[in-house]
């Protein structure tokens, strides 16, 4: 389980575009803070678990369920790092 886990942590990004405020920067995943607005683009993973705030999207979570079917998300959905 445990190299499971790790596995899934290599597959997600290493640095994500956030939004803090008006400002948008492209920070490493350790310096992203409670609160952080993550901007993800289409054909992008997400480098990080959140919850979604604005938007709707369809993401393949296989690396995590196995299901080969892209899910979608919308607003307040749970999405997860790498997917």
């Amino acid at each position: 389980a445990r190299q499971s886990i790790e596995s899934l942590m290599d597959i997600a990004p290493k640095e994500a575009l956030i939004r803090r405020g008006n400002e948008e920067m492209m920070i490493h995943v350790d310096d992203i803070q409670v609160g952080d607005i993550m901007i993800v683009k289409p054909g992008q993973k997400l480098a990080m678990d959140g919850i979604v705030v604005k938007g709707t999207s369809t993401l393949n979570q296989a690396a995590i369920t196995g299901e080969s079917v892209p899910v979608t998300k919308t607003t307040n959905d749970e999405v997860f790092a790498g997917t």
